[in-house]
């Protein structure tokens, strides 16, 4: 009679942390293709629609352009506890990295 309610909590669990590894990887392909265009210098306002109540910062540095972008995931399951996620990535900037 145990079994039950643990699997129900298991795969609970299971579900929970499938949405938040989805989330996750969303910002993180966001914030590659978001690099990759500022990095060429194009307009990243092509690129399709990142996630609703996201927000990212960009930031040149070193030769490199990195952004990142956050979202607070307090929808679903996460209504009873917020999640904090954020995804960032860097591509070489041309502009900053010649020599000469």
């Amino acid at each position: 009679m145990v079994t039950l309610p643990v699997m129900v909590a298991v795969f609970a669990a299971l579900t929970v942390g499938l949405s938040a590894s989805s989330s996750q990887q969303l910002l993180n392909q966001h914030a590659s293709n978001h690099a990759r265009v500022v990095s060429y210098g194009g307009d990243p306002g092509g690129l399709p629609d990142a996630p609703p109540g996201s927000s990212h910062t960009v930031s040149h540095h070193e030769g490199l352009v990195c952004v990142t972008y956050r979202e607070t995931v307090d929808r679903g399951w996460f209504a009873l506890i917020p999640l904090e996620l954020s995804g960032s990535a860097c591509a070489l900037d041309p502009l900053t990295s010649r020599d000469g």
